[in-house]
């Protein structure tokens, strides 16, 4: 026997409209103009300070602890981040970087580092870490693996409307409920910690931005499963319509 449930929901709201945003992975910066473009990267706000970035031979020096450069860190912050839930990019640490060089992606709410993966160099003990939590919450994600020297990693953050995730090379490697904040910044950061001169690389930056909002007023989507449970959503008129069939 077939049983069949039909739900019928209104939102009684005065002029709903029902939206779907599309999300596209863009290039952003490649770093081959030998001059770091200002309308998209900062180096420094109210939170984090250090020394200025170079970009040179097509990606970009975060060097410190120098002559030229004498802050123990280097940031690259991104600008704008309006539209835009995902970064990723390479980094990585030359094969002679002295101990205690690092390298990262970061993610801050309101200057406090809340997600980060962070290749830290200590020669054949060098190591990425990983680490992501929702501050609000206080859920948490801690964790770490070997690395190398000399190595790229291609890191990557993902802040969507119900989950926020770190991915390396691919892979996720974190992930918790969203928090909601007006007061973000993704960065990139060089450091070292025994005050030894260092440069860390980062190059090929690209961005996930919302490129389309479409009306899904009219729209109809079927969802089935291989035993077959269904169910029709249907969007119209300032209502929504959700058919629910069990065999």
């Amino acid at each position: 026997m077939r049983n069949s449930l039909f739900i019928f929901l209104v939102f009684c709201l005065p002029n709903l409209h029902l939206f779907a945003d599309t999300y596209v992975w863009e290039d952003y910066d490649d770093f081959t103009d030998s001059s770091l473009d200002s309308s998209k990267w900062i180096s420094s706000n109210s939170y984090f300070s250090g020394n200025e970035p170079t970009e040179t031979g097509g990606y970009i020096n975060l060097s410190g602890l120098t002559s030229l450069n004498t802050e123990k860190n280097t940031f690259l912050i991104l600008k704008n981040l309006e539209g835009i839930i995902g970064v990723e990019a390479d980094i990585w640490l030359p094969g002679d970087a002295p101990n205690d060089t690092g390298v990262m992606i970061g993610i801050a709410d309101g200057g406090t580092p809340v997600g980060y993966l962070d290749l830290w160099g200590n020669g054949d003990d060098s190591k990425l870490y990983v680490y992501l939590e929702n501050s609000v919450s206080g859920e948490s994600i801690d964790s770490n693996r070997n690395a190398e020297l000399g190595i790229t990693y291609r890191v990557g953050i993902i802040k969507e409307n119900e989950r926020s995730a770190l991915f390396l090379n691919g892979e996720k490697v974190a992930e918790v409920v969203t928090w909601q904040s007006e007061n973000l910044n993704i960065l990139f950061r060089g450091v070292n910690d025994a005050g030894s001169p260092f440069t860390a690389y980062l190059d090929n930056v690209r961005v996930l931005r919302r490129s389309t909002t479409t009306s899904l007023d009219g729209s109809t989507y079927n969802l089935s499963s291989s035993d077959g449970v269904s169910e029709t959503l249907v969007f119209a008129n300032g209502t929504f319509t959700s058919t629910f069939t069990d065999p």
